[in-house]
């Protein structure tokens, strides 16, 4: 017999009796409705919830409700094989067509970009004007796998301009390429580098700013941390927007040295790299990008760092 599905009246008193641990397995239900991408069941659990304990939740929340909030007003229309939008058409007006072709002209240039042959089951989502709000995690933005397939979601503004649509739809695309490549154990700087290349979204006053000492020059795990600021402060937003180029200025280095398609190469090395490679490397501080880059680069990540300083100092 299946087990029986949680309702949301469980969900609550998990939350109330069991305290921190009860309120984790209640959201790791909604979680999964999420990943399901069954918005309104997972939309109709988190308020219930809430944001949880000190807003441990709260961006969960906020994305399931603008995800559900763009569903429950939506069109949806395949582009290619495994390719869909889907949008709110009076919010777009008559640039649906227009929205259609960029997304899939950028979707494939960003696999081409990145030597592979075919995207993975994805589908665009251009979040209703309500959610274009600070109140939206990863607002300009934002890649998330969902069972059998990933999602981009893209904020309604940037329908108002090609090229920055067809670049966050690039950066965004490349993230789905490179967690469907590596199965999701790619370092997120490294994520990042490749994502920012391929949105042509490298500042070149960068480099400047890295070379003169006014933004600091992160190492790996510092890097790493920075992605995970919060970006709800002043200071967190300056430090992921420094990780950001930090990650540009890595991706530039290695694209110029060995071609991008070799950015997606170290992807799927990574997902190919095995126990005792990984272990070897996580043991020495690093990970399986690792051994993936001194395969196609003939440079470990430290050089990689390395590298990209020195280019910073030019």
């Amino acid at each position: 017999m299946p087990a029986r599905r949680a309702a949301p009246r469980d969900l609550e008193e998990w939350a109330d009796l069991y305290g921190g641990a009860g309120e984790h397995a209640a959201w790791q239900a909604v979680e999964e409705a999420f990943r399901k991408d069954d918005l309104e069941a997972a939309y109709a659990l988190a308020l219930r919830l809430g944001a949880g304990g000190a807003g441990a939740w709260l961006g969960l929340y906020r994305s399931i409700e603008a995800e559900a909030l763009t569903r429950r007003r939506a069109a949806r229309k395949p582009l290619a094989p495994g390719l869909e939008l889907e949008y709110v058409d009076d919010e777009v007006g008559g640039l649906a067509p227009s929205i259609g072709r960029w997304t899939l002209e950028a979707a494939d240039q960003a696999a081409r970009r990145l030597g592979f042959d075919r995207l993975p089951p994805l589908l665009a989502t251009v979040l209703t004007d309500e959610a274009d709000a600070p109140w939206v995690p990863m607002r300009h933005g934002y890649c998330e796998p969902k069972e059998r397939f990933f999602k981009i979601c893209l904020p309604a503004y940037l329908a108002d301009d090609p090229e920055d649509f067809r670049s966050a739809v690039r950066h965004e695309v490349a993230h789905a390429l490179c967690l469907d490549a590596a199965g999701g154990r790619m370092a997120h700087w490294l994520e990042e580098a490749v994502a920012m290349v391929i949105g042509d979204e490298c500042d070149p006053a960068a480099l400047r700013k890295f070379g003169s000492g006014r933004w600091p020059w992160l190492d790996p795990r510092r890097l790493e941390d920075a992605f995970g600021e919060d970006r709800e402060t002043p200071e967190g937003r300056d430090l992921v927007h420094r990780a950001y180029e930090q990650a540009g200025v890595l991706g530039s280095v290695l694209a110029e040295r060995c071609g991008e398609a070799a950015l997606g190469e170290v992807a799927r090395r990574i997902g190919r790299t095995g126990f005792l490679r990984e272990l070897a490397a996580r043991l020495a501080g690093l990970g399986p990008e690792d051994p993936a880059l001194r395969s196609v680069a003939g440079w470990g990540v430290r050089r990689l760092f390395r590298e990209g300083w020195r280019r910073c100092l030019r």
